[in-house]
């Protein structure tokens, strides 16, 4: 099950971003859904999320999203899941011909 980048808007904003730490009961109470019912989950930053990109700007808004899709999946609790199914798929390609 794809869990959306979308779910916490403006999470990893620069200047509007947040905490999860309020929904963490509830992410965890799902977490336990997920793992009781054996469900694979993945997350799947966006495509400007590009860690390999030359602008400083571009990596440093990259990191934020990237610490915030952490967050959500570890406060899901997946701990019968981490190193097998709960990942995080990620955008690491650049090309000069594509704006950043």
């Amino acid at each position: 099950m794809r869990i959306s980048s979308e779910m916490f808007p403006f999470a990893s904003h620069a200047e509007l971003g947040y905490t999860l730490e309020f929904a963490k009961d509830e992410l965890e109470a799902v977490g336990q859904l997920v793992m009781k019912y054996g469900h694979r989950v993945t997350m799947h930053p966006g495509q400007f999320t590009q860690i390999g990109s030359p602008k400083k700007n571009v990596v440093e808004a990259s990191i934020r999203d990237l610490e915030y899709h952490a967050q959500l999946l570890d406060l899901l609790g997946l701990k019968g899941q981490i190193d097998r199914d709960a990942v995080m798929i990620l955008h690491m390609g650049y090309s000069s011909h594509l704006p950043c």
